[in-house]
């Protein structure tokens, strides 16, 4: 996915993690890590959005990933934050939120540890695609999504429609949308269909889809 998305209302969204990592061709055709989002200029622009009150929605993984690559895919160690786990491969990871003052860091790290203790709690079909932090007054133009075990990708247009709502409103409406801390986002056909079939008690069998 791309790192960051302008909607047409002129808020950000920003998918941390491993689409920060961004590669280019070589003339011979193999890839190479070109460098990590953001650069300097690419920092502050976001940082200047968020003092003139625009809306950013950040996209965060349920947990920490872990990329690997080949040595001759990395030309510039300077990039590079990880480790060897052997000679033929490269361990990357992505420092979080890096970009973002402390207390960003601290509230994206606390809302991402309590959706995954809510995760371990119930079945991946049962959960919500997407748990969207809920409105703060002290983060009013802030917002982290966190993606969950039963997230399957969702467009960019569906993203946006997203931050837009988020965002469109004052921050006493936003509150009122967002009273529970779990916010669906385009709920799945088969999870509806799934949640029909526990509540009247029935029990699908066979290892398929439902």
């Amino acid at each position: 996915m791309t790192t960051i998305l302008k909607t047409s209302s002129g808020h950000l969204i920003v998918t941390e993690g491993a689409s920060r990592l961004l590669w280019s061709r070589r003339t011979d055709g193999s890839w190479r890590l070109a460098r990590i989002w953001p650069d300097r200029h690419e920092k502050e622009e976001v940082l200047r959005h968020l003092r003139d009150g625009g809306g950013l929605l950040i996209l965060l993984d349920l947990t920490p990933t872990v990329l690997t690559a080949f040595p001759d895919e990395l030309d510039d160690v300077a990039v590079v934050r990880g480790h060897r786990p052997d000679e033929s491969l490269v361990e990357l990871t992505v420092p979080f939120l890096d970009w973002l003052p402390e207390r960003y860091r601290h509230e994206a790290r606390r809302f991402q540890a309590a959706v995954q203790a809510r995760s371990g709690e119930e079945p991946a079909v049962l959960q919500a695609p997407l748990a969207v932090s809920p409105a703060s007054a002290a983060y009013q133009n802030v917002r982290f999504a966190v993606r969950s075990r039963a997230y399957s990708g969702h467009s960019p247009e569906q993203l946006a429609d997203l931050a837009d709502h988020l965002f469109g409103g004052s921050i006493d409406d936003e509150e009122a949308r967002s009273a529970h801390w779990l916010t669906r986002l385009v709920p799945m056909p088969w999870e509806r269909a799934a949640r029909s079939l526990l509540n009247s008690r029935q029990l699908v069998g066979g290892g398929g889809h439902v």
